[in-house]
């Protein structure tokens, strides 16, 4: 509620006050939630859990929800995985976020300039487990050698005043060493004061059994699809060395061929003089904020003379405002990411600009895209849509159902959705809100637990008994948990009823609204497969043909007809049995298999000019990588139907 008081119109002093209000009652429940924390490990009570995680996504979690208190402080934050750490791993994934969360909350309160900086390095490995080594290293106060002591005592800070400048409890690093000699691991700090700090933790996790690879910098392109950046020019422009560096070494890894510049002025320079020696970048990355002259001033500059203004731009920036993104559009900036950027989020934004260029010696007759989510301008949709931003009214409206039996609770939920841009509708317990969906196909519920008549949980599994049966029409409905109970358990409760995500109360509007984003997205993406599928069975009572390109078929067979059905007689017999290892793998759970075999299918497809089977199997692929099993039926009847159209145009043709 003062949250929501916060965006109403107070006065100076109201405003002081409520603001008192809500960060005092943060401060008591992130009081009682560490409490409860150190008494269960204290008590033997604590269990970690066994289930496979990605390390890549897991650090990448973390950054993104401390990179908006570090940039309010001005500071660099990053992360570096580094390329020999397999990432596919097994453990309790919340718990080590957990301790990433403490150690870098930590070292962005004490450091007031600079930069904070994650990495994990590989210890050592076997073939069933690995052991990773963390730093988190800072630019902050630093801590002398005898209070280092001290620091992972429960209730303990380094000295009184901290308490009181820096806030805090003095029991997060006392839980972040319980958690790691929990896990078998080793935690310590290494610092001298007025030169920052590095704490560290080592750890052995198993390997998954079936894991992709050990790649670390994103999986979004195979290793096949990625010489498309072998030898070509990427340059670095930040005035920060370490995200220059860290940029380096995952371009490097992908074969491009990486040059840096600590400044617009030398970036400039760098890029007119390759431009001389018909040399030329092909795509530069540029730090917004820099001193003396800025990323969007470079980029004026850059646009502004006609040798070297087709030089695809890419922006990085700390912060996320509509005004910026509106004076890169038109300055020319091909894209826009917010950092920390994810490996994978860079990957994917070189691959989709040099992919789409024309094969030209000279790169500037390309034309550049901005790659963001607006209606105006539409570039591949990408694993994660919070990185690229959509504003305006215009976007398609998700249908909500608020399932909340307290008014209280409504109202707040009900204001929070409005002040986001979203509306619903309300039922106040579970048999109000079937028999509001019997009559409307709701997109997404956001589900109480605890509600008189029938609780959240027995709802949820009603809505799944439901569309087992058919009894609703349409797509299942998203159901986002809400409960008051935010221990490990009651978060697996929720799952296992079949909900597909949590939120714990009180309900945090930007974690409300990253939610709905995320959702909304996989949402829209489902729709638009289901409006792919409408399409297809037009074109199929339209024409009696296959969707393939002949065109790209001819030149393949150098026009021999008799040498284009035996090829699509092969692409036949070699699909149907990748499309029944598919469906077993999805049964299974095996993501590997699947995008394994729908790479196959992506590439094949390609080949013959199968030019839609060839999309379905690149979207399919793509929930593969972001084991996503929603969606992935509806693909397959897709490519099943591709297949069958192309089997009888090769029945009738050779009959005829």
């Amino acid at each position: 509620m003062t949250g929501l008081m916060l965006e109403t119109p107070l006065n100076s002093e109201q405003r002081d006050f409520i603001e008192t209000i809500r960060i005092s009652g943060d401060a008591l429940l992130s009081l009682i939630n560490e409490i409860l924390d150190l008494s269960k490990l204290e008590a033997g009570e604590m269990a970690l859990e066994t289930l496979d995680f990605d390390l890549s996504t897991c650090v990448e979690e973390v950054l993104e929800l401390l990179a908006p208190p570090a940039h309010n402080k001005g500071l660099e934050i990053a992360a570096l995985i580094y390329p020999n750490v397999p990432t596919y791993l097994q453990g309790d994934a919340g718990r080590l976020r957990q301790i990433l969360m403490n150690l870098i909350s930590n070292a962005i309160k004490f450091t007031s300039k600079g930069e904070v900086v994650v990495r994990a390095e590989l210890r050592s490995e076997n073939s069933t487990t690995v052991t990773i080594h963390f730093t988190i290293t800072d630019t902050g106060l630093g801590i002398t050698s005898e209070d280092q002591g001290k620091l992972f005592t429960p209730f303990t800070q380094v000295d009184a005043s901290t308490t009181r400048k820096y806030g805090g409890t003095g029991l997060g690093l006392a839980i972040c060493k319980q958690l790691v000699s929990l896990m078998g691991g080793e935690i310590g700090v290494e610092s001298q004061l007025g030169k920052g700090s590095k704490f560290w933790f080592e750890v052995t996790l198993p390997k998954q059994l079936h894991s992709f690879s050990s790649e670390g910098d994103g999986f979004a392109h195979t290793k096949g699809d990625r010489g498309l950046l072998n030898n070509r020019r990427l340059l670095v422009v930040d005035d920060n060395t370490t995200n220059r560096k860290i940029i380096h070494h995952q371009a490097t890894r992908w074969g491009m061929l990486v040059d840096q510049a600590a400044s617009a002025a030398t970036a400039l320079k760098a890029i007119q003089e390759a431009a001389k020696q018909k040399n030329f970048y092909e795509v530069a990355v540029i730090d917004m904020q820099m001193p003396e002259i800025d990323g969007m001033t470079l980029g004026e500059q850059i646009k502004a003379n006609s040798a070297i203004a087709g030089l695809p731009l890419i922006m990085l920036t700390s912060t996320n405002q509509r005004d910026e993104i509106q004076r890169a559009l038109k300055i020319g900036f091909a894209a826009y990411l917010v950092k920390p950027v994810k490996p994978s989020r860079l990957l994917d934004t070189i691959m989709t600009i040099l992919g789409t260029q024309p094969e030209q010696e000279e790169p500037e007759c390309a034309t550049p895209r901005f790659a963001n989510n607006s209606q105006e301008l539409k570039v591949k949709n990408y694993e994660n849509k919070s990185n690229y931003h959509s504003f305006g009214t215009d976007s398609p409206k998700l249908r909500i159902l608020l399932a909340e039996d307290n008014l209280v609770n409504q109202k707040v939920a009900l204001k929070q959705l409005q002040s986001l841009g979203y509306s619903a509708d309300v039922a106040g317990n579970g048999k109000e809100a079937l028999q509001l969906l019997e009559k409307i196909p709701y997109d997404l519920i956001l589900m109480d637990c605890q509600m008189p008549v029938l609780d959240g949980f027995e709802t949820t599994k009603e809505i799944h008994r439901w569309q087992e049966s058919s009894f609703v029409s349409g797509r299942c409905p998203v159901v986002i948990a809400m409960t008051a109970n935010a221990m490990k358990e009651d978060q697996q409760m929720c799952l296992d009823a079949g909900m597909d995500d949590y939120l714990s109360k009180p309900v945090i509007k930007e974690k409300l609204a990253a939610v709905l984003e995320r959702w909304g997205s996989v949402i829209f993406r489902e729709k638009e497969i289901d409006a792919l599928e409408q399409t297809a069975s037009i074109t199929e009572v339209d024409s009696v043909d296959p969707p393939i390109d002949w065109e790209r078929l001819h030149q393949l067979s150098e026009n021999n007809p008799d040498f284009e059905l035996e090829l699509l007689q092969i692409f036949v017999e070699d699909i149907q049995p990748r499309l029944e290892v598919i469906k077993i793998a999805i049964a299974d759970n095996d993501y590997e298999q699947l995008a394994l075999q729908t790479h196959q299918i992506k590439g094949a497809s390609a080949n013959v000019g199968a030019i839609t089977m060839h999309r379905a199997a690149e979207k399919l692929e793509q929930l593969a990588y972001n084991k996503e099993r929603r969606g992935t039926t509806n693909l397959i009847l897709e490519l099943e139907e591709f297949l069958k159209r192309i089997q009888e145009f090769l029945i009738r043709t050779l009959n005829s």
